[in-house]
């Protein structure tokens, strides 16, 4: 929604931004045409980057995208698969599932992306956990990192026991959460204030223009949930150029050169304030907090007395330089009196060789003592001189000292103002509102690619999200009321009473209105009982901005199209944000001018006339061509919006980052069950102030309906499992916790090769079953008629679904394409788990999602199945002939010093000389220190496999004595 302005020769924002401040996220973000075509275009070289199946970078983006940790588990993730987090080859494999499937989904963002169809593209053997395959889909969908937005539904989902929600709001977050719910099989009741949809996002159309009254700029392309929804709807985006031409109030260019220095000054007072913030921890003075405002005045007032010192000292200096000087000039005027006095005796002298005869030479008297007297009188004039000559050098350095020493001119001002305008601008409040310390709290969370703005204005990309929901529009809703039952929302309608009953009610309300809400005014809803106090405090500590636009529309474009945005500087400091920046989307011939700050006020002192005749005295200064008068023109009062009553929210002075989780967290009844959730930019703690942040929160609120009435997702781990678990992990990331080293969290159950619940009842009757088939194999060996293959006859697979046997023969055979085929039919249809659960003993049944009902349902089966030491030698015994590969020397390398990287033939000579390392494995998180052996054909069953040969290691004897025991 906001983008800083540059002159033309800035340099880059990486290269300008100091450590604290230069908000990125409303700077002019141009990370280069790479990153742009990463959503402009779908190919590169003719080659499509998600089409490069399993590799490594088409993986790294695809998570990009999805806001994901490429190679690591993200906070959310752990809580749901802590199994997952106790081995690198569980967690491996996990990230491979993961990160195909949001790539599947980025490739076809337009259909829904089925479980069955994941599985299709899964490649064997990573298809073999098909449970896990399963979770990771349910959890992804779930979560809105897939099937989210605009898109074609085939799963139809309905639930069993019918649950309403009503969507309070029609804006970005309000029609994110309604779709999501609707996906989900919830029944939906969406009301709007507005007789339109949107918001704050508004656009006005006239003819074939389309200005953007409200959010106009799509803040960056990776993982921003806008760009999908851009590519589901018929919209076109154009890349926003960050060159940002400033003029000055008289209309002539400023210097781009001026423009650097300053913002240089610029970004060194935001690192001030930030080390001052951070590093000092001064944030408040006699118990009264510092705005961001306080703050740039006192290093400003700061640097003037620095400046005003060394001025008087200069003064002071200059005092006695010009005493000196006055007292050299007496002595000159005496000098020259004295010359004057000489030459008028020379000038009655006939003979003037006297001033340069040597005296030596002189025979009279006279002539001796008159050469004498006009040499002293010459060498006393040239002393003078040079006295005189060396104290106007020195008055003349202090002259110049004194030019460069002034802080900065009137000029220099006006161009310091201009940026600090546009910081209000991506603030969206006065300076001297917004908090010292965390007013950027979110920038580390921005997304990272080019800024774009859509031609048919964001309100044409909002009003195809409508499509198949239905909206109740001019619904005011007057209260809310929350019980153990559920919500009941009462609406004004022309009139009229009407009341809505529902399980639950998201709020996506703008922060604005629940300000007012909680201070009781008569013109917001109110809540029923009222909101807790952590509640009101959150809000009432959030800050909460204004920013209006005026919108000019023309016949025809005047400036030059290649911008898309030019400066302004005004006059005065109280007037910086006047019309300071004017915006153009394109050729379209529509200027948008901002009223930023305090200026964003002035909408209510003047009428609109005036303010149309101030812009366009503005244009007609900077442009001579301009016409008169616009076509037509819009000017807007967000803050004085009922349904608005503002533009977007800040962090406040007395506010910090953790008021946005509160904002964020829903008023639950007296049995712990949420009933009004709360949705909205100001509740994105990462993403405020953002339509992207909105969708989010949408999207979130919509998963923890889910949560609520449909049941959570598994963990499949006790809670005193997944706190180890997270115990364990390092974070390098705010919202991310890496993977920690697994190989401490080896599980033991694995040894046995069993599940953890699996009984010596069970065992007996595995024993019997496996002597009865044996029995049986030797019969149709006997007659002949067995017609088994050569693979087949290899492997033998249990009922159980827990056991493969291998039989006794040690040789791996030359493979044959019909072997192969079986043995990956062999493969698929083993359940092959990357990993065994321990469960407690407590725990008896596995609750699961069913897939026609979306109600939680009782399966009566083991809690987890995990690979055997059979499973696992098997697929590894028929796989790796084909991959001409071999296992880990597990004897002569410590279990704890193996990476994923060593799964690699290993010889004598390998021992010997070591081998240049090769490209990282796709599906391997890369960690410092780890090492690579050359070798093109990777083993990636011993990828999978990891760490678990050993556990098995001393099962598989026991396995081949009990093959031995019954033969």
């Amino acid at each position: 929604m906001d983008i800083s302005s540059s002159s033309s020769n800035s340099p880059e924002p990486a290269e300008r931004r100091p450590v604290w401040g230069n908000r990125r996220r409303r700077s002019n973000a141009d990370y280069g045409d790479a990153l742009s075509a990463q959503f402009m275009t779908s190919s590169y070289q003719n080659m499509d980057i998600f089409r490069w199946e399993d590799d490594d970078i088409a993986l790294r983006c695809a998570a990009l995208h999805a806001r994901l940790p490429y190679d690591c588990l993200s906070t959310k993730e752990l809580e749901f698969f802590p199994d997952v987090a106790k081995s690198r080859t569980s967690m491996n494999l996990y990230l491979f599932l993961r990160n195909k499937t949001v790539q599947l989904w980025q490739l076809d963002p337009l259909v829904e992306l089925t479980f069955e169809a994941v599985y299709e593209e899964i490649p064997p053997p990573f298809n073999s956990d098909k449970a896990l395959l399963k979770r990771v889909h349910e959890f992804l969908q779930r979560y809105g990192y897939i099937n989210f937005g605009v898109f074609m539904n085939l799963s139809n989902l309905r639930l069993n026991t019918q649950r309403k929600v009503i969507v309070i709001g029609a804006g970005a977050a309000g029609l994110m959460a309604a779709r999501q719910l609707k996906f989900q099989g919830f029944d939906l009741e969406i009301l709007e204030a507005r007789p339109r949809t949107g918001g704050r996002v508004m656009t006005y159309r006239r003819n074939m223009c389309a200005a953007d009254l409200g959010a106009m700029i799509i803040m960056g392309i990776t993982g921003n949930p806008v760009i999908t929804l851009a590519k589901q709807l018929p919209v076109h985006l154009s890349k926003i150029n960050s060159r940002c031409p400033i003029y000055d109030f008289n209309g002539k260019l400023v210097d781009p050169r001026k423009d650097e220095m300053i913002q240089k000054a610029f970004n060194k007072l935001l690192e001030t304030c930030g080390y001052i913030a951070n590093e000092l921890n001064v944030t408040e003075v006699n118990g009264r907090k510092i705005s961001l405002g306080e703050a740039y005045d006192h290093l400003l007032n700061q640097q003037e007395y620095r400046i005003q010192k060394k001025r008087l000292n200069y003064w002071k200096t200059m005092q006695d330089l010009y005493t000196k000087l006055q007292q050299k000039h007496k002595e000159l005027i005496i000098c020259k009196k004295a010359v004057d006095s000489a030459f008028q005796e020379l000038s009655k002298t006939e003979d003037l060789s006297l001033l340069n005869a040597e005296l030596s030479s002189l025979d009279s008297n006279e002539d001796f003592k008159l050469a004498l007297k006009l040499k002293c009188l010459r060498s006393d004039l040239v002393e003078a001189i040079k006295l005189y000559e060396t104290c106007e050098s020195e008055r003349k350095k202090l002259d110049t000292a004194l030019k460069d020493q002034v802080y900065m001119n009137t000029t220099d001002k006006r161009i310091l103002d201009f940026h600090f305008a546009n910081l209000e601008y991506g603030n969206g409040a006065s300076l001297y509102s917004t908090s010292l310390k965390e007013w950027d709290q979110d920038d580390i969370y921005e997304f990272e690619g080019c800024h774009m703005m859509i031609k048919e204005g964001y309100g044409g990309l909002l009003d195809l999200v409508i499509k198949d929901l239905d909206i109740s529009l001019s619904h005011v809703v007057e209260k809310i009321s929350y019980d153990t039952s559920g919500v009941k929302v009462t609406c004004n309608v022309q009139g009229k009473q009407v009341t809505f009953d529902a399980d639950a009610a998201i709020c996506t309300a703008p922060l604005g209105v629940l300000k007012r809400s909680v201070l009781g005014y008569n013109d917001a809803f109110k809540f029923d009982p009222p909101l807790p106090d952590w509640k009101i405090k959150a809000i009432n500590a959030m800050g909460y901005g204004s920013l209006n636009k005026i919108a000019l529309l023309f016949d025809k474009p005047f400036w030059d199209q290649s911008l898309n945005m030019f400066g302004r500087l005004n006059e005065t400091a109280s007037a910086r944000g006047e019309m300071f920046l004017f915006f153009s989307n394109g050729d379209s011939p529509v200027l948008i001018g901002l009223l930023a700050g305090e200026s964003a006020s002035i909408v209510d002192k003047v009428n609109e006339e005036h303010l149309v005749a101030k812009a366009m005295l503005i244009l007609t200064t900077i442009f001579p061509q301009c016409p008169k008068k616009p076509v037509d023109c819009v000017v807007t009062l967000w803050h004085k919006d009922r349904f608005a009553r503002g533009c977007y929210s800040y962090v406040g002075v007395n506010a910090c980052a953790e008021d946005y989780d509160r904002l964020a967290d829903p008023i639950c009844d007296e049995n712990g069950v949420p009933r009004v959730l709360f949705a909205g930019e100001h509740t994105h703690r990462h993403y405020p102030a953002t339509v992207h942040g909105a969708m989010l929160s949408g999207i979130r609120e919509a998963a923890r309906v889910a949560d609520t009435f449909i049941g959570p997702l598994p963990t499949y781990s006790d809670p005193p499992e997944f706190t180890e678990v997270l115990e364990t992990q390092h974070s390098t990331h705010p919202d991310h916790i890496l993977h920690a080293s697994s190989l401490a969290h080896r599980r033991e159950s694995a040894l046995a090769g069993l599940s953890p619940r699996k009984d010596a009842t069970m065992i007996a009757k595995d024993r019997a079953a496996r002597a009865a088939r044996r029995a049986a194999a030797r019969e149709e060996k006997k007659d002949g008629s067995g017609a088994e293959t050569k693979a087949e006859r290899k492997l033998s697979v249990s009922s159980s679904d827990d056991v493969m046997l291998l039989d006794d023969e040690t040789k791996k055979p030359e493979i044959d394409e019909e072997s192969k085929t079986t043995i990956y039919e062999l493969i698929e249809k083993t359940e092959f788990h990357s990993s065994t659960v321990v469960v407690d003993e407590k725990i008896e049944e596995k609750m699961e999602i069913d897939e026609t009902s979306q109600e939680v349902v009782k399966i009566e089966e083991p809690v987890a199945k995990s690979p055997t030491s059979e499973s696992l030698q098997e697929i590894e015994n028929y796989i790796e002939p084909t991959l001409n590969t071999e296992k880990i020397d597990f004897k002569s390398t410590p279990l704890e010093d193996i990476t994923l990287a060593e799964a690699q033939p290993k010889t004598d000579e390998d021992e010997l000389e070591p081998k240049p390392p090769t490209s990282p494995n796709p599906l391997e998180p890369k960690e410092a220190g780890s090492s690579t052996v050359s070798n093109e054909k990777k083993n990636w069953v011993d990828v999978i496999l990891g760490d678990e040969e050993k556990s098995v290691e001393h099962f598989d004897k026991q396995v081949e004595e009990e093959i031995l025991d019954s033969d």
